[in-house]
């Protein structure tokens, strides 16, 4: 009895030595991660109304350019982006990412086979040849493509117009507001 008592105590102590020893290997893993990618804020300024009632006009957002780096883009993320030839950079919300089913049917868009709602959880409701277009030719969301929406369900500047964006035209992660 006294030797079985004693090999369990062992075998615990053990149990646990290991387990610190492996929380400090992942800890030390992960490091690198936080050293060579630290944040690179930026405060932009909200112009227009596409993404209200999230942000109002004229609102201050701080903007991280260096999030992605460390960081996948996620469904639901606030990005802003460029495109080529345009003035002005644009703020809107992720909606679907690559591989993600894709449908658009009586002026409703569908991800994964659910339709998409607003932050007021109000149907996106758009007539747009670009997601007509793209639902035909895309029905699974492309390799380093995304589907992003104003907050306005009638549509804006934004995937209804223009179609996916490439992960080349993300510039960061909106990580706050003022």
């Amino acid at each position: 009895m006294l030797q079985n008592l004693r090999y369990d105590n062992i075998e615990t102590v053990g149990h646990r030595l290991y387990s610190y020893t492996l929380s400090f290997y992942i800890l030390l893993a992960e490091l690198p991660i936080y050293a060579t990618c630290p944040s690179r804020i930026e405060q932009v300024i909200v112009n227009g109304s596409s993404m209200s009632p999230l942000f109002v006009d004229g609102q201050a957002l701080d903007l991280d350019l260096n999030y992605y780096s460390c960081h996948e883009i996620k469904r639901g993320d606030i990005i802003v982006f460029e495109i080529p030839g345009r003035k002005n950079r644009i703020i809107k919300k992720i909606y679907a990412i690559p591989s993600d089913k894709f449908e658009y049917k009586n002026q409703r868009i569908f991800i994964n086979g659910k339709t998409l709602k607003n932050s007021k959880n109000s149907e996106y409701v758009i007539d747009s040849k670009m997601l007509r277009l793209f639902a035909d030719s895309y029905p699974t969301i492309p390799k380093d493509s995304y589907l992003l929406l104003g907050d306005s369900t009638s549509g804006s500047f934004d995937g209804s117009k223009m179609g996916f964006i490439d992960r080349k035209q993300v510039l960061g992660k909106i990580i706050s507001s003022k």
